[in-house]
């Protein structure tokens, strides 16, 4: 990742769990969440950047993902199209969105998004920061929308919505009724029928990405190939994605930036 940002003239910020400035009292909140708590750290993490006021883009990545494809810039997402005109663009996705890799603007909605984010987070602490991420796009695009949603999909409100069987249908009916579900540009598949996206198209502030987050065995579309921009070892045994990550580094480095 250092290569990478190295080459292309970007800064790198790491993220330990230890370096986010919070409030005293959300402190406490986030120590209740014990091993957890630094995935709930993200959206304060990424405020506090913005804040800062260095720079106009932030793109987060987790840390158990590899560069495969590093002459491909950032910019072939933001600049792409009226992308840059957005203020988060995620990684879209034919089943749900996963908030391993997302691009978040210096403005004043991004930093009320990252507040809603937060708001949304489960009452079990059982330390899942992706599905209240996707409640809280619910509620962006409801707003949007002028579709008067409830929040029935909210974990913070709905213990029912803990479990991913009941969240995920659940945020599909919401999604569908707000408006328009994106598609694949080059056709979804038989698995994944049209419309195979989990994002909402044609939204001012929100734009949904393919090609961006890819990994093995990946559903859809988002399965990984080469040449794809990287991988992402999303949910392996820390010994296997440890084995593989060194792998495809090793890889990466050989292509690309061998002396």
């Amino acid at each position: 990742m250092r290569r990478y940002v190295e080459s292309h003239g970007y800064a790198l910020y790491t993220f330990y769990a230890h370096n986010v400035s919070v409030d005293p009292g959300v402190s406490l909140e986030l120590n209740a969440f014990q091993h957890h708590a630094h995935h709930w750290k993200k959206p304060f993490y990424l405020s506090q950047l913005i804040r800062e006021g260095k720079h106009q883009w932030y793109v987060y990545v987790d840390t158990d993902i590899v560069i495969t494809d590093p002459l491909l810039p950032l910019e072939h997402w933001i600049d792409a199209d009226v992308n840059n005109e957005a203020d988060l663009i995620i990684s879209d996705d034919p089943s749900g969105i996963c908030n391993g890799v997302f691009f978040e603007k210096a403005s004043e909605w991004t930093l009320a998004f990252n507040e809603l984010w937060w708001s949304e987070r489960q009452t079990s602490k059982t330390g899942h920061d992706n599905w209240p991420f996707m409640a809280a796009l619910l509620k962006v695009w409801a707003n949007s929308s002028d579709y008067n949603y409830s929040g029935e999909c909210s974990m913070s409100k709905n213990l029912d919505m803990e479990r991913w069987a009941n969240f995920l249908p659940c945020y599909i009916k919401i999604l569908e009724r707000v408006g328009h579900r994106t598609t694949h540009p080059q056709g979804c598949t038989l698995e994944y029928p049209e419309p195979c996206g989990s994002a909402k198209m044609n939204d001012p502030h929100v734009v949904a990405v393919w090609d961006l987050n890819k990994g093995i065995g990946f559903g859809g579309k988002n399965a990984w190939t080469n040449g794809s921009f990287l991988i992402h070892f999303a949910g392996r045994q820390r010994s296997e994605r440890d084995a593989l990550m060194l792998r495809y580094s090793r890889d990466t480095m050989e292509k690309y930036f061998s002396e």
